[in-house]
């Protein structure tokens, strides 16, 4: 019996050993999780922190109103007027049956922009869910759809302002007058809003030459 006992105590002190690696392992990970957590709830880069779906949200909606409340507002109140433009062209294939072409092509400006100004707010919400390349990739296409919509708003003009409508309902060119008149200052709006797009867009490209001319040199 005595001879059993060094072996006895030789087990129970590996054992013993064994469960303070297994615990040492455990809160060296612990450690390493926590600081990786905090590290990206500290960056204000990273919306989606992993502590909980509390703080998830919390994190998420400060991350939206302190960084891009104005940009968000900007950006939805002109997600509106494509879907406005849309809902006119469908009232302008019963209501104006000479400017039948007119009103398809207005539902066609609707479908590109809103497709375009969608994508748009969604890469400016949520960056983190785009790698660069895609990031990259979604530009051109927004860039391509915007300058569709550019074409048709042209001949959606071409065919509105160079054909005279009759408000006469008897009249084979009718028009009704209330449709007419809206889609008229419409194409007014439009054309402010596509001027001011285009001026940030050249100033923008123009910062982002002097920016690589001034990093080349």
């Amino acid at each position: 019996m005595e001879e059993f006992l060094p072996l006895l105590e030789r087990t129970m002190n590996s054992d013993r050993s064994d469960e303070t690696c297994i615990s040492d392992e455990l809160d060296t990970s612990s450690t390493v999780i926590e600081n990786e957590t905090r590290t990206q709830c500290e960056d204000p880069k990273f919306p989606f922190p992993l502590k909980s779906r509390r703080n998830k949200i919390w994190s998420f909606c400060c991350h939206l109103f302190s960084n891009c409340a104005l940009q968000i507002f900007l950006q939805l109140f002109l997600l509106l007027w494509p879907l406005s433009l849309g809902y006119l062209g469908h009232i302008c294939l019963h209501s104006c049956p000479v400017f039948l072409s007119l009103g398809i092509s207005m539902m066609c400006l609707s479908i590109t922009t809103t497709v375009a100004v969608a994508r748009r707010i969604s890469i400016f919400l949520v960056p983190s869910l785009y790698m660069e390349q895609i990031r990259e990739t979604s530009r051109h296409i927004i860039a391509f759809l915007e300058i569709i919509s550019l074409g048709i708003f042209l001949s959606q003009v071409v065919i509105f302002y160079f054909r005279e409508p009759s408000f006469d309902p008897l009249d084979e060119n009718y028009c009704e007058r209330v449709f007419y008149f809206a889609t008229y200052y419409s194409n007014i709006v439009f054309s402010v809003l596509a001027i001011l797009w285009n001026l940030q867009n050249i100033i923008e490209k123009i910062k982002y030459l002097r920016r690589f001319v001034t990093r080349r040199i």
